[in-house]
């Protein structure tokens, strides 16, 4: 009798020893897919806090500073616009033949490198304009080309796929003003190699936005502008078209309350611009 009731104890003990295991195993791979769900979800969150900008170097919008360091105007717009969307952001410097190629397979969140909007609304999702951009044209001061006109028969410098390559080969001519006739024109792959060209007198008069060519040309007393503009176009961010917008609409927001507060104005005065400002 006593045998057959320690039995019965044991028995009850096995099965209460046995439901806390299985208790605790359950409660251990629930907590295990919990810390694997929220590992993958910070993975997730922290890939969303970094905005990664494809750009080309353009002075005075982006270049390597003193210390070797990446400035510029659109750095610095950039890097306000992301504190205020509470995002951290990095520039990653690319071939400007790949921008819609990068954008589409995710190399980059998004272009943002002087980079002007029209004749391309189409092609990309668009944030902006934050400032407008002319494009002029510059020349020799003691050389006799005075105006837009005076290009006849002459030869001109730019950098391939720009606004003033596609104004001059009548790809693009939005504004429907006459096109002087050159006698030729030559396409560089940077607009610092165009000028390069210029200088070393490749050709009478190099064409690109007014910003960079006051930058590059810096003290040099030698070189004017003609004070008839090519075209005047907007600046903008692109990003892919296909795309989520979400970001694209925080940082229109941004931008906009940017321009506002006078934030805009303020970052083109500490880089000596004279851009204007669009009204919203």
């Amino acid at each position: 009798m006593i045998f057959k009731n320690i039995s019965r104890a044991y028995a009850s003990l096995n099965k209460i020893v046995t439901l806390v295991l299985l208790c605790a195993s359950v409660i251990l791979n629930l907590s295990a897919c919990s810390d694997e769900t929220d590992a993958k979800k910070t993975g997730r969150d922290q890939e969303k806090e970094l905005i990664l900008f494809g750009a080309e170097i353009y002075p005075p919008f982006l270049y390597f500073g003193p210390d070797g360091q990446l400035t510029g105007f659109d750095y610095d717009v950039a890097a306000e616009a992301c504190r205020r969307m509470g995002y951290t952001f990095d520039f990653k410097l690319i071939n400007w033949a790949d921008k819609k190629k990068l954008l589409a397979d995710g190399s980059v969140d998004a272009i943002m490198s002087c980079f002007s909007m029209d004749g391309r609304l189409q092609d990309y999702f668009w944030v902006g304009p934050y400032i407008l951009s002319d494009q002029k044209i510059m020349v020799k001061k003691d050389g006799n080309i005075k105006k837009l006109s005076d290009l006849n028969g002459k030869t001109l410098c730019v950098q391939n796929t720009t606004k003033p390559d596609l104004f001059f080969s009548n790809m693009e001519n939005e504004v429907s003003k006459p096109t002087p006739h050159l006698k030729e024109l030559l396409s560089f792959s940077s607009t610092e190699e165009a000028f390069s060209a210029f200088l070393q007198n490749g050709c009478d008069a190099v064409a690109a936005h007014e910003a960079i060519l006051a930058a590059l040309a810096r003290e040099r007393r030698d070189l004017v502008f003609i004070d008839e503009p090519l075209l005047q176009v907007k600046i903008g961010v692109a990003f892919f078209k296909a795309g989520d917008h979400a970001l694209g609409y925080a940082m229109q927001d941004a931008l906009n309350t940017m321009i506002k507060d006078g934030f805009i104005k303020e970052t083109l005065q500490k880089y000596h611009m004279n851009n204007a400002i669009p009204s919203l």
